[in-house]
């Protein structure tokens, strides 16, 4: 690789780098994380409802809070 090249790469991976930083910056602040444990197969069986995992949770968990007022 000549030294244009590698100069632009490592830009490239800066610019990356400062990018996951925002958007890691934006999530903590604007959303909660919430690690879940569940049986075996679970996942699976939630992504043959055609929705990812988190989707098919914020559903859930929202539909629970409504519920409750």
């Amino acid at each position: 690789m000549d030294k244009e090249t590698e100069k632009k790469a490592l830009a490239a991976l800066e610019r990356q780098k400062k990018q996951y930083q925002r958007q890691n910056n934006y999530i903590k602040g604007n959303f909660d994380r919430v690690s879940v444990t569940l049986p075996k197969g679970t996942k699976q069986r939630i992504m043959s409802t055609g929705q990812s995992v988190n989707s098919f949770i914020n559903n859930v968990v929202k539909k629970e809070l409504d519920k409750k007022g």
